[in-house]
């Protein structure tokens, strides 16, 4: 069991103000990169009503989950807590007195 669940899926990202968030924040991923946003990119309010199943269908959810996640094996807690435990054994540190 993780401690956390993200609910990773394809969906239609609203674009609206992105060339002009570009250039006040900047972006640390690719927005257009299709591997870094899953689905389709809506431009205007309209295009959401538009939207087709197959729309979503030319988009690598595998693909995209392996780029940006080293492990996907749902032990990511279990990693977490062994790496806590191995830094109080090399520092010397109790984490309960």
């Amino acid at each position: 069991m993780t401690a956390y669940n993200f609910s990773i899926q394809i969906v239609g990202h609203p674009t609206f103000d992105l060339d002009e968030y570009e250039k006040l924040r900047g972006l640390v991923i690719d927005f257009k990169n299709p591997l870094h946003t899953l689905g389709p990119k809506i431009k205007k309010l309209e295009e959401i009503l538009s939207l087709k199943e197959d729309d979503f269908k030319n988009f690598d959810l595998n693909k995209s989950v392996h780029f940006f996640h080293k492990h996907t094996d749902g032990k990511s807690t279990e990693r977490v807590g062994n790496f806590l435990i191995e830094h109080m054994k090399k520092t010397k540190k109790k984490a309960f007195k």
